[in-house]
């Protein structure tokens, strides 16, 4: 499941006015184009969504739940790194009746938000997610001749999507039967019928809107529609969504006097480590062995990661993470202000997911580094405090070009990511 444009596609309704609204599963904007209400979607915890069972099937239908996972995976062994993007979705009962995995049919049938009046049955969810994630990397089951996976000292996943599909069935003659193609599932030889399956009591799943007016201004929220921060290009304020609405969020841009300029999004965190003798970036600078010798002035300067604010491919999520948090980055960085006419790229990776990144840049830094085997493992990284920071990038033919420090992304790259 490596197709990047692999997303499903979402069948929404207008809340204003009921038309028809097709959206993508990054999606979190929508703009109706009959009554032009333009709303962000939030749900507590992840979305759920479901498979519409034929309109005329007479049959009482229950729904089974299927997590979906879809972001990067990063896997380090004393072999080294792997990394991929995952694609894929694994049932989230704890029997094994039905499939135990929907295959391409998300993205082949119409999918729709689940709310409470959807009428059926719906099997309980009882297999957690992060055991979903260890089976997909780990599925226990090696073929012949085939050596085991060597020792994992650490694996990360960043930037997910993660939600539950609930996929229709019915029952008769004591079998599953597929409600889509009116066949009954086929089951391993030797598993034994329950007697009865736990089913949903508490079913209130209706996802909110909030319409993308600026809270401080009232201007609209010009952003993508893949966006988890919001900016207003009238005060130049910048929000995100939270189900009892905006809330502001502090943002540093490094501005530059110059044209064609699209500034990127990145997130500076100040980092505590245990187990390693990282207090400083002086600290930093002699374990990743970097060719400079560490000055004095390195010693008094706070530890920081970088992660990038937006989607990539791994490979160069970790690139820019690596590069940005060695190269001790210290441009003067101005509070975002009521500043008019810049062009931002949208902020598509949350701060939480870029924490979640600290591991996997400080395990690539230490990775080919023999010494630090046993105690990888053991080591917890601690964001102290993080920082949204705009960085000028100049745009040309097929690339962006950092200003000051002259590395460059592929336009593909970005287009690419924004799909993930």
């Amino acid at each position: 499941m490596k197709n990047l444009n692999s997303g499903w596609t979402i069948e929404e309704q207008c809340p204003q006015c009921g038309a028809p609204i097709t959206l993508q599963e990054t999606d979190r904007i929508f703009s109706c184009d009959f009554c032009r209400v333009k709303l962000y979607i939030l749900s507590s915890g992840f979305f759920r969504y479901y498979i519409p069972p034929p309109k005329d099937l007479k049959e009482e239908i229950v729904y089974a739940p299927y997590w979906r996972f879809r972001g990067m995976s990063f896997i380090f062994s004393q072999t080294g790194l792997k990394h991929r993007i995952i694609d894929a979705n694994r049932l989230a009962t704890g029997h094994q009746l039905l499939p135990a995995s929907l295959g391409l049919r998300p993205q082949t049938q119409k999918i729709q938000f689940l709310s409470s009046e959807v009428t059926g049955k719906f099997l309980k969810q009882k297999i957690p997610f992060k055991q979903i994630l260890t089976d997909i990397e780990n599925p226990g089951e090696t073929s012949p001749g085939q050596n085991k996976l060597p020792s994992v000292l650490h694996q990360g996943f960043i930037g997910e999507t993660t939600s539950l599909i609930y996929a229709p069935f019915y029952l008769k003659d004591y079998k599953f039967y597929d409600a889509l193609l009116e066949k009954a599932v086929k089951t391993k030889p030797g598993i034994r019928t329950p007697k009865s399956v736990p089913l949903e009591t508490d079913i209130n799943w209706n996802r909110s809107f909030l319409s993308t007016l600026c809270p401080l201004c009232g201007w609209d929220l010009g952003s993508e529609k893949e966006s988890c921060i919001l900016m207003c290009s009238n005060c130049c304020t910048a929000w995100k969504a939270s189900l009892s609405g905006f809330k502001k969020v502090m943002f540093k841009i490094i501005e530059v006097k110059a044209e064609n300029i699209l500034y990127v999004p990145f997130w500076k965190i100040q980092t505590a480590v245990d187990k390693l003798p990282l207090q400083s970036y002086a600290d930093l600078a002699r374990l990743a062995n970097l060719p400079r010798i560490a000055s004095r002035a390195w010693e008094k300067e706070k530890l920081y990661f970088w992660a990038p604010a937006f989607k990539v491919a791994p490979k160069l999520f970790l690139r820019l993470s690596k590069q940005l948090t060695l190269s001790n980055f210290t441009a003067k960085a101005e509070t975002g202000s009521a500043k008019t006419g810049l062009s931002f790229f949208p902020v598509t990776l949350p701060a939480t997911e870029a924490v979640e990144s600290i591991r996997v840049t400080l395990f690539h830094l230490f990775i080919n580094k023999k010494k630090f085997y046993s105690i990888l493992p053991e080591v917890h990284a601690v964001a102290k405090k993080q920082e949204l920071i705009y960085l000028p990038f100049t745009i040309r033919a097929n690339e962006i070009v950092q200003v000051q420090m002259k590395f460059s992304i592929s336009k593909n790259a970005l287009k690419i990511g924004r799909a993930l």
